[in-house]
């Protein structure tokens, strides 16, 4: 079993992304392990990080999990066995400033 470890995301946030962070090809991949660490929040803000995953052909994103209403520094891990579809990427709404990066370890 191969394990490819990738950066989906790093930096800092002031309002919801409205776009996605650089998708990631996971196309012959069965888990992903991703790792959130938020380094620096301001106040009684919430931070809510989504992972997508894209339809190859409609080209549309789809929610696959998310990280919800964190309010200050800390950390968190999930992980997606199958189902990851062709690419994945994040996206987050913020109520206030974070700063955070969002990693994965990924198996074949």
């Amino acid at each position: 079993m191969r394990t490819e470890n990738v950066s989906i995301f790093s930096g800092t946030v002031n309002t919801d992304g409205n776009t996605y962070s650089t998708p990631i090809n996971v196309e012959r991949k069965a888990e992903v392990v991703l790792f959130l660490d938020v380094t620096e929040a301001t106040g009684n803000d919430e931070l809510t990080v989504y992972i997508m995953t894209k339809d190859p052909i409609g080209g549309k994103w789809f929610l696959l999990g998310n990280f919800d209403k964190l309010k200050d520094v800390s950390t968190d891990i999930t992980y997606i066995i199958n189902g990851l579809g062709s690419s994945i990427a994040c996206r987050w709404e913020a109520t206030g400033s974070f700063t955070f990066s969002l990693n994965a370890s990924m198996k074949d």
